[in-house]
Formats: C-alpha cells, structure tokens, sequence
C-alpha cells in the first residue's frame, strides 16, 4: 500500500475512536514511561499543538514545569508557546512527536510533508518518543524511505513500544 493510502485508512481509523477517558490512560503511560527517565537532564523538550484527533500534550507542562517546552514553527524551528527567538534543534533533549500512523518497529508515518523528518535527522543526541492512539499503531511494516527517521519509543493508551537501541541509548531505563 501506497503512504498516501496508508495514510487515509489510519486518519479514518482515528476520527472513528473515542477519546473518552483515553487521554488520562494515555497521559499515565507516557509518565511511566518517562519515570525511568531522570527528568532533571531534560531542560527542553519539543511538544505540538494537537490537531483535533491528535494527543494533547497539555498537561506534561503543568507536571514538569522546570523544563522548557517548546513548539514546531513553520520554518522548521522550535520556540517556546510565546513565540520567542527560535531554540536550537541540537539544544533539545526531548521531542514528543506526533503521527499518523507507527509499527512495531517504531517506524512513524507523518503527514507528509517531512517536517519531523527534516527536524529529528538534526536531533541526533535527542530522545525521541512518538505519541499516538493504538488504533494508529500498524500490524504491517510501514513503508520506510531513506531520509525516514524511527522513533526511540512510541507510546498510547494501551502499551509501549521500545525500538531495538532504546535501552542501549537510555540505559537508566529499566
């Protein structure tokens, strides 16, 4: 199947699924998550505004107030919600990144336009945690491109997914 295909068939799938009480369960696994994860080194971490079937975020800024929470702009910068002078991609310890769709191998399909593809290829040291609903999660290998960029972890409302260099790269995590 075509990413456009994919893409389309996963969109639906999400506007069908009800939202209702999964935004806390969703909330409480990304913590569990991040627990095993010393949060005083993160000083700033990427979110998103979320689109209406997206995961909001909202409340990990009221949890973790000492990090600086930053926002994706248009030309490919992150800023804080006050649209302040763009931070550094390379300055960023963290990103939550949205999609339309993850594998079990963390692989990620975005929208389209290459936006968190272009960003994260510049975040090497970065951890990256895709967000979801488990109806976005693929039984299928997603088509993977070369300038594709997998997920450390993804996380939804049901389980977490770890990519194969997870805990070599976070080995505080167990």
């Amino acid at each position: 199947m075509e990413k456009i295909e994919i893409r389309k068939y996963f969109k639906k799938r999400c506007n069908n699924f009800t939202l209702e009480n999964n935004t806390q369960v969703l909330s409480k696994k990304l913590q569990n998550l991040l627990k095993g994860l010393n949060w005083v080194e993160f000083q700033k971490a990427a979110i998103y505004h979320p689109f209406k079937s997206e995961v909001s975020l909202s409340a990990l800024k009221e949890d973790y107030p000492h990090i600086c929470w930053l926002y994706p702009q248009k030309d490919q910068s992150f800023s804080e919600e006050s649209y302040t002078s763009p931070h550094s991609i390379k300055e960023i310890d963290l990103f939550l990144v949205p999609g339309v769709a993850f594998d079990h191998q963390c692989r990620r399909l975005g929208r389209g336009a290459g936006f968190y593809d272009k960003v994260l290829s510049q975040a090497n040291r970065a951890l990256k945690i895709g967000v979801s609903w488990s109806v976005q999660l693929s039984l299928e290998p997603l088509p993977e491109e070369e300038h594709d960029i997998r997920m450390d972890a993804c996380v939804n409302e049901k389980f977490i997914l770890y990519s194969p260099h997870f805990f070599e790269k976070h080995k505080e995590v167990q």
